[in-house]
């Protein structure tokens, strides 16, 4: 079975609308809206969705302002990520990111080993709950012209995790695809 997203990336919007049950896509809509209202299967994404299944779930993602700018880069290596939040006495602060590095630090012909992270990070611009909406957290990266989100817990402002913008692209195509599959009643494959 293919999903909705392989059909649209391999055959283009038009095959996609040509997947509608007897080519009348509005009332399959009509229908899966329906049943994808109906049903208790039916859940919304959050923050914390996108968080469990990112690559910065289970590490240490939070660096010290103190800290110097080789630390960061080291730990972005050994990780395997892009942004680090950066905290001042455990409260965040802002975001360093391999971007901060490479345009504050790498050509300006700066020494990690003796920059502080301070010096180059990016001030934190908005963050998100765990419990925001797959929806929501997009909304929030576009207007802050963002890639990471630091997400806080519901109860306080304490940081539990941080999502990138490829972690809410794989939960947002992964909600879309459900949705999609409902509304053409699961068969996409003789679409293809």
């Amino acid at each position: 079975m293919f999903t909705a997203s392989a059909i649209l990336h391999r055959r283009g919007a038009g095959a996609l609308l040509r997947a509608g049950r007897n080519g009348n896509v509005w009332r399959a809509a009509q229908r899966g809206m329906a049943v994808a209202a109906e049903s208790e299967e039916t859940e919304v994404r959050t923050a914390q969705h996108a968080w469990e299944k990112s690559c910065y779930y289970n590490i240490d993602y939070m660096i010290d302002q103190e800290s110097k700018v080789y630390d960061a880069v080291q730990r972005m290596a050994a990780f395997n990520v892009g942004c680090l939040v950066v905290t001042e006495q455990s409260k965040p602060v802002g975001v360093i990111t391999e971007r901060d590095y490479v345009c504050k630090v790498a050509l300006l012909g700066r020494n990690s080993r003796e920059t502080f992270i301070k010096e180059v990070a990016t001030a934190l611009k908005v963050v998100v709950r765990r419990s925001d909406s797959i929806d929501t957290c997009v909304k929030k990266m576009i207007t802050a012209d963002v890639r990471h989100l630091p997400v806080l817990s519901d109860d306080n402002d304490e940081i539990i995790g941080l999502i990138s913008v490829k972690d809410l692209v794989k939960e947002y195509t992964k909600e879309k695809d459900e949705l999609l599959t409902k509304l053409f009643g699961g068969n996409l494959s003789g679409y293809l």
